[in-house]
């Protein structure tokens, strides 16, 4: 299974998140 690194830039903080190829989130750091 393919996995993607998604930046979510939102309020005061970024988060990153591993997705699959599906959209899942997998891990949220």
């Amino acid at each position: 299974m393919n996995y993607t690194l998604g930046i979510d830039c939102g309020g005061t903080f970024i988060k990153a998140a591993l997705f699959d190829n599906q959209g899942n989130i997998k891990a949220l750091h």
